[in-house]
């Protein structure tokens, strides 16, 4: 019996399978068509080409499987449309399918004889038996033994399809490969997100249309040297998810390598999220950079202001959901007027504490009058409704700036929300929006209780009276991270 073996992707796990090839075909004339990414490590090719009667080897960039880049671009938007965060591959298109589909022709195509088989593999199948008495003229030979290919996984009234395994006639084949050629009118007959699995058996079925046949336990995917999976023998150790965690990784990294422009839009959807809130002037976008320059794949949530998730916007039930914690910041209430005096970001549009009544206790910005009294009593209410609620990870904005303090509460929050730290020693924001460049000197200005430049005696005393001493208190209890001081008032 004459066979083509075609092999295509990753060699990953390679050598520690390729000799079950054997087992699969025995006494088989058995001749490989390989197609491997330019990068691959040309020890595996030694390895092919050693164990196995390699008639053609060939290295494939990107750019040579960019055929059809008009369908990933429209799969990529498409797909991501809706999805806020990602997190494994459930919700988001394999916009690289082409690319797999076309390297795994490219094996294909280079076929120059009759074979009375042609059969589809990938580097890293383990084969388990001999599958020569299942093979047929008369359909594909499939296999369920791979995870989406059971005979529950359907969709659109057929079943899904390993994209890793086929084996036929030539004729048979033909149509099977010619799949790469069809997919880019994949959605002038879809609107749902492009899959491998579904989207492969449904081509088969409806528009192929060729006869197919599942068998089981005649393969599985091997990880390393010992460890190999199938449906019917799942890996009780970590290495199937560091696996995964791997391909994912490789897939994230290759949309932002080939398609840079979409990435930027829809990068956010890799990252987990948190969001900040805090009265504006707080720090709030100090803490946000000093979150996300020492840890992995974090986005801040940073909605508008007809938003619930406006970050100067009032507590609501649910504020937690979608996002891995929430932050509550607040300033020393005498330092974030005298701040909002020089720049309040027009705060009097969108918390209603402005005046028409100009006296001692207002003061003037943008033409507006602005209500000392009105922003107290703002401040106390925004902040008593917040840390009632909990839920929030409390931070008081001077502790931010002593440097053991400071390093006190980013090891907190990592150890506590389970993040990935990316630097040794901490990375200190030097700018950020609406503030001018970090200087020692505007440390010094904070957290001198004397320096408040802008602010007259008499609104310096009403403020002192008028913030709520319970709120205060309240403060000091929700802080978890250990500080070298009280918040004094």
């Amino acid at each position: 019996m004459k066979i083509a073996l075609c092999l295509s992707g990753q060699m990953r796990a390679m050598r520690h399978c390729v000799d079950t090839i054997n087992t699969a075909f025995p006494n088989c004339d058995i001749d490989v068509y390989a197609t491997a990414w330019d990068y691959e490590d040309k020890e595996n090719e030694k390895i092919l080409k050693e164990k196995l009667n390699v008639v053609f080897f060939d290295r494939v960039t990107n750019e040579q499987l960019s055929k059809y880049s008009s369908l990933e671009i429209q799969s990529i938007e498409r797909g991501f449309g809706g999805v806020e965060y990602v997190e494994n591959w459930a919700p988001i298109p394999v916009w690289n399918l082409t690319r797999i589909e076309l390297m795994a022709q490219h094996s294909y195509n280079a076929i120059d004889k009759k074979y009375d088989y042609i059969v589809r593999s990938r580097y890293d199948t383990k084969f388990l038996q001999d599958i020569t008495p299942l093979l047929s003229q008369d359909y594909i030979l499939l296999t369920e033994d791979i995870g989406g290919s059971a005979e529950w996984d359907t969709w659109q009234g057929t079943r899904s399809v390993f994209d890793g395994f086929a084996a036929s006639g030539p004729e048979r084949m033909k149509k099977y490969y010619d799949f790469v050629d069809w997919l880019p009118s994949y959605f002038n007959f879809h609107s749902e997100t492009l899959k491998a699995e579904r989207t492969m058996g449904w081509y088969l079925a409806k528009q192929a249309k060729v006869n197919t046949a599942f068998t089981i336990d005649i393969l599985g995917i091997q990880i390393n040297e010992n460890e190999w999976y199938n449906r019917t023998n799942p890996v009780k150790t970590d290495s199937l998810k560091n696996k995964q965690n791997n391909t994912f990784d490789f897939y994230r990294s290759d949309l932002e390598k080939n398609h840079p422009e979409i990435y930027k839009k829809i990068e956010p959807c890799f990252k987990k999220k948190f969001s900040i809130r805090c009265a504006q002037r707080s720090g709030s976008n100090f803490l946000e950079q000093l979150i996300i320059q020492n840890t992995k794949d974090l986005h801040c949530i940073q909605s508008h202001r007809e938003s619930n998730d406006w970050k100067h916007g009032e507590w609501y039930p649910g504020f937690n959901k979608g996002k891995e914690f929430t932050c509550l910041i607040a300033r020393d209430p005498l330092k974030w007027v005298n701040g909002c005096m020089q720049f309040n970001a027009d705060m009097w549009k969108w918390w209603d504490v402005n005046t028409d009544e100009e006296d001692e206790l207002s003061f003037q910005y943008k033409e507006r009058l602005v209500s000392v009294p009105k922003m107290i009593e703002k401040w106390n209410r925004y902040y008593t409704n917040w840390l009632n609620s909990h839920g929030t990870y409390f931070v008081w904005y001077p502790d931010l700036l002593d440097t053991i303090t400071r390093n006190n509460i980013l090891n907190n929050i990592i150890t506590k929300f389970n993040l990935t730290r990316t630097t040794d020693e901490i990375a200190i924001p030097n700018k950020v929006e609406h503030s001018e460049d970090y200087r020692p000197v505007k440390t010094v200005q904070e957290l001198d209780p004397s320096f408040m430049p802008l602010l007259s005696k008499i609104q310096i005393e009403y403020i002192k009276d008028n913030v709520d001493k319970d709120l205060i208190k309240l403060m000091n209890e929700r802080r978890e991270y250990e500080s070298s001081s009280s918040i004094q008032w």
